[in-house]
């Protein structure tokens, strides 16, 4: 099992409008409520999970969701 990042940490390793690190608040606005994509429609979700209230996600799933939104913003998202 890999290490488990924090909000904080995920919020690290993404960004946000402008280029700018997203504040915890967005990150967990993305794992509840999804990034809508600029083409309209879907919705990509950061996969996380719940832990005594904490939220957690795996490198890879903070990856997934960042190239999602990348390619999003060129092709739409999926």
């Amino acid at each position: 099992m890999e290490e488990m990042l924090t909000l904080k940490d995920a919020a690290r390793l993404l960004t946000g409008r402008g280029g700018k690190r997203p504040h915890t608040e967005t990150v967990r606005r993305w794992i509840t409520h999804g990034y809508k994509c600029p083409t309209g429609g879907e919705v990509v979700r950061l996969k996380a999970v719940r832990v005594s209230g904490t939220w957690l996600m795996e490198r890879k799933w903070v990856d997934a969701f960042y190239r999602a939104r990348l390619l999003g913003g060129m092709m739409g998202c999926g």
